[in-house]
Formats: structure tokens, C-alpha cells, sequence
């Protein structure tokens, strides 16, 4: 059994009712770790926050609350960053806390691969 700990994010944008809320995007993750037998910590999200936006207190406050060895869960890539740099900045922040990032989502965009390349 693995502790984890669930990240959402929920962009703005004019087509919001098309997207996935943060709920739907939290029991898509509990589902996974019911299936899994992984224990749910905690839940941090943002709403309506950019992926390219560094200043999400959702985010961090996740990040903060990770202890050693847990997962840090989120549905897809493109809910952890839309830039690079802030992905490898907040996958360093994972790794130097002694866990990792894992995104229940296969699918993955040409975005994704750059944002999870370390």
C-alpha cells in the first residue's frame, strides 16, 4: 500500500463547462487508488489557475505536505505544468522530498513528454 497524496487543477477558460472540474478529476483519482489499495492522505487543487502559472497555493501546499516515499497523484501531465521549466522545478521539489510524481492518465501529449523529462 502506498501513501498518496492528490493534485487537481482546473483551468479558465471560456469553454470550462467542456472541461474536467476538479471533482470529476479527484474521484477519477480515488477510483485509481481503491483499485490500487492505495491510502488517500490528503487533496489539494486549483481552480481556474493556469498550468503556466507558478503561484497556485494548491500546488505547493501538496508539494509541502509529501513525506518520504509518497506519490504525489495527479490525473494527467497537463494538470502538473504547462512549461518546462516549472515542471522540472516542481519535479525537483518532489524528487528532493524523496517521492514521486504519477499521473494516472496514459495518454500524452507532445507538452507532457516535455514537461516530465527529468
Amino acid at each position: 500500500m502506498a501513501n498518496v497524496i492528490l493534485y487537481a487543477r482546473f483551468s479558465p477558460r471560456p469553454n470550462s463547462n467542456e472541461c474536467d472540474s476538479v471533482d470529476k478529476q479527484i474521484a477519477e483519482m480515488e477510483e485509481y487508488c481503491l483499485r490500487y489499495n492505495h491510502a488517500v492522505i490528503a487533496k489539494f487543487s486549483d481552480e481556474a489557475m493556469s498550468g503556466s502559472d507558478a503561484d497556485r497555493p494548491g500546488l505547493w501546499d501538496c508539494i509541502y505536505a509529501l513525506k518520504k516515499d509518497y506519490i504525489m497523484l495527479i490525473r494527467s501531465w497537463d494538470r502538473l505544468a504547462r512549461d518546462s521549466y516549472l515542471a522540472e522545478i516542481i519535479q525537483m521539489q518532489v524528487k528532493k522530498k524523496g517521492c514521486t510524481i504519477l499521473a494516472i492518465s496514459q495518454e500524452s501529449t507532445s507538452q507532457d513528454k516535455l514537461a516530465r523529462r527529468l
